[in-house]
């Protein structure tokens, strides 16, 4: 959208001609300071409240992601309709930008201001083309613009509801291209490129046709008596001059700050480790209060994530919750927090000290909002800047069970069972073992630096549902001569339920007690059935000194076959088999190939539902709910995903986790469905092991 150059020529075409373009130094420098005031503004906020918390390590990786998930436009491309939109007018408007700035330096600040004309590097072929790409870029930010308007206006999705503002922007938007768009064909016609007049004798339009199609076209339409183009040019280009300033303000007044924002958002994210991994607090032993009941009590990162979001809606679409008609929207809870940030710091402004801000529970978030949450991770998995929507909700969470004891009724009786009986269930931790009496389990007290370390978990220990399994896996185990153990009675929860439904401290407690026990028998390398304590052993127990090798069951026989370990296996066909992938083994810990490929081991036909892998639909159990009734919404979140599997047509349900085992056995049962099995992935493979 910028004058096209004649090839042979060694100068812009306009400077051909007697035409001075306004002075856009002038516009500039009011942009800069407008820009410089807003994210002062800005600044302010963000400096104010906030805990400190440390995200400056390793910077090229940080940066790389930024590539690939922010200027790569990663996440936002994975919904087609959207992700097209959005990238017409991203790479559109960059482009336009990258242009303009370009011709500033050139015109407005090597020539008009420092009176260096003869340096123009904006001419010859380089223009020609340089011209017609911005010409597409402003046909790209256009249809982006269109398919913006017809998305909201003409289909409105119910989640983009309530949202007047980006409206605004896209319409402005959309102004000022068009108006970009004139300003061109005004300069181009006052050229001399439509009205063939004296001024200009070597132009051949032909070649101008192509390097400024549009402006071209435009162009020839431009009424010429009654106005002159030179006239139009001036009127049209103050225009989209003004327009173009408002537009740019909102990068620091408005919603637009998201495109900086955002980037920032992604650069800060964590690097290692799951994002579901929750940070401990503080300095707990001599800390006055836990968790979070005020908005200064968040961490900045929390703070800044709030300020990014742009409520595209992308994580309440996805959220299970939201789905079945819970109060919980994680978009909500960001807005919530923001809407607090920015009450606070306009109290802080007026001299109203911290002690007297409002408490974020009831005020701005309800109870049933935060314990709807199953901490399953979809709302991060699909947040095109990465926010953290999960270490919020549990810092909140903590606050109300360690500072007030608000907490279901449910809640109240598990946490009692892991403080008293190390389990959720209350049982006897002496009996932990007794799931494998005939099997003559080695503990880890007799087998000293055994192979592998058999975590059983809880559920693989007292639940009669995921026993089983735990049969299953020592049958493999022993098939493949792995020399592995148990801790037996040693072994207590890992606190991954304590830890999610707000209870740290006790969450402290089980897990420097398992590491002590681990740490004193050297404990190496652990293989765990249950994908929660997968995760707290592997991302969560390092912050407490206990770093080991952990690795799911369904990957460590995926890794015994591949060694030729388990060459035992037999039989070929059987009933059709659904794959259910876990929040917890899944999005949180990437793991999704070897328990398909293990399916496909035992000989079984392998059949698909629609959300699947990264985008797969939680059962329901997770954050604690696994303890806690279901008793708000419009149906069960394990009913929606049964509901998905038995569409399948499968005739059996292939699980790798205890809590998805209970809650889709339970959902397939209440939808009358006792004909389709729900089996872990061990207990299929070991029944094609020879006896």
């Amino acid at each position: 959208m910028i004058q096209p150059m004649n090839a042979n020529l060694t100068r812009p075409i306009y400077w051909n001609v007697e035409y001075v373009e306004p002075a856009v130094p002038v516009v500039g420098i009011l942009l800069i300071a407008a820009l410089a005031v807003g994210l002062h503004r800005r600044w302010k906020r963000w400096r104010l409240l906030g805990t400190a918390e440390l995200r400056t390590d390793q910077p090229l990786k940080r940066l790389a992601r930024v590539l690939k998930s922010g200027l790569g436009q990663r996440r936002v491309a994975e919904h087609k309709y959207a992700g097209a939109m959005h990238g017409l007018i991203f790479v559109g408007f960059t482009l336009l930008f990258i242009g303009t700035c370009l011709v500033a330096v050139e015109r407005d600040i090597a020539q008009l201001l420092l009176g260096l004309r003869p340096v123009a590097f904006l001419k010859g072929s380089f223009y020609t083309v340089f011209s017609f790409v911005l010409d597409l870029a402003g046909v790209m930010v256009l249809v982006g613009c269109a398919m913006a308007l017809v998305r909201r206006y003409v289909v409105k999705p119910s989640y983009l509801a309530g949202r007047p503002a980006y409206g605004f922007w896209v319409v402005l938007l959309l102004l000022v291209t068009l108006s970009g768009f004139y300003v061109e064909a005004a300069r181009i016609a006052h050229a001399g490129f439509v009205i063939q007049g004296e001024a200009i004798v070597e132009t051949e339009p032909t070649v101008e046709r192509w390097a400024s199609p549009v402006g071209y076209a435009l162009a020839q339409l431009l009424p010429k008596e009654a106005v002159t183009p030179a006239v139009q040019h001036t009127i049209v280009w103050w225009s989209h001059g003004l327009l173009s300033l408002g537009f740019i303000l909102g990068f620091a007044f408005g919603v637009m700050r998201h495109a900086i924002t955002g980037l920032a958002n992604i650069y800060f994210a964590p690097l290692a480790g799951s994002h579901g991994t929750l940070q401990p607090i503080p300095n707990m032993e001599e800390a006055e209060s836990f968790g979070v009941t005020s908005i200064d009590q968040f961490s900045w990162k929390t703070l800044f994530n709030s300020d990014c979001c742009v409520s595209c809606g992308r994580c309440e679409i996805n959220c299970p919750a939201s789905i079945t008609g819970k109060p919980l929207s994680p978009r909500r809870i960001m807005l919530s927090i923001n809407k607090a940030w920015e009450e606070a710091t306009d109290n802080l402004h007026a001299g109203k000290p911290i002690e007297e801000f409002e408490p974020i529970v009831d005020e701005f978030v309800s109870t049933d909002e935060l314990w709807s949450c199953t901490t399953c991770g979809a709302c991060m998995q699909q947040c095109p800047v990465s926010i953290e929507h999960i270490p919020a909700i549990v810092d909140l969470r903590r606050s109300l069970v360690m500072m007030e004891s608000r907490f279901p009724e449910e809640a109240q009786l598990t946490l009692t069972n892991l403080e008293n009986a190390g389990n959720p269930w209350g049982l006897d931790n002496e009996s932990r073992a007794d799931w494998g009496k005939d099997l003559k389990l080695p503990t880890i007290a007799e087998e000293p630096n055994p192979e592998v370390l058999f975590w059983v978990g809880c559920a693989g220990s007292f639940d009669v549902g995921a026993k089983p399994t735990s049969r299953a896996l020592v049958k493999i185990l022993n098939a493949a001569g792995v020399r592995f153990a148990i801790l037996g009675s040693e072994e207590r929860c890992c606190g991954d339920p304590a830890r999610r439904i707000g209870h740290e401290y006790l969450y402290n407690i089980l897990a420097e007690m398992a590491i002590e026990t681990l740490n004193g028998y050297g404990v190496k390398k652990i293989v765990a059935t249950c994908p929660h304590c997968l995760h707290t052993l592997l991302n969560e127990y390092p912050q407490l000194g206990g770093h080991y090798e952990v690795v799911h069951h369904t990957d460590y026989i995926a890794e015994l076959i591949a060694a030729g370990r388990l060459s035992e296996l037999s039989g070929e066909g059987g009933p059709s088999t659904v794959y259910h992938d876990s929040c917890y083994l899944g999005r949180h810990n990437g793991v999704y190939d070897s328990p398909r490929s293990l399916v496909r081991s035992a000989g079984l036909p392998l059949v698909e539902m629609q959300r699947k892998g990264a985008e797969s639909f939680c059962c329901g159990a997770g954050g604690g709910r696994m303890w806690m009734e279901e008793t708000l919404g419009d149906k069960k979140i394990n009913i929606e995903r049964s509901e998905e599997a038995i569409e399948t047509g499968a005739q059996q349900i292939a699980v790798a986790c205890p809590f998805c085992k209970t809650m889709m056995s339970d959902g397939v049962k209440e939808k009358g469905r006792e004909d389709i099995q729900v089996q872990d992935i061990a207990v299929l493979l070991a029944e094609k092991l020879g006896e």
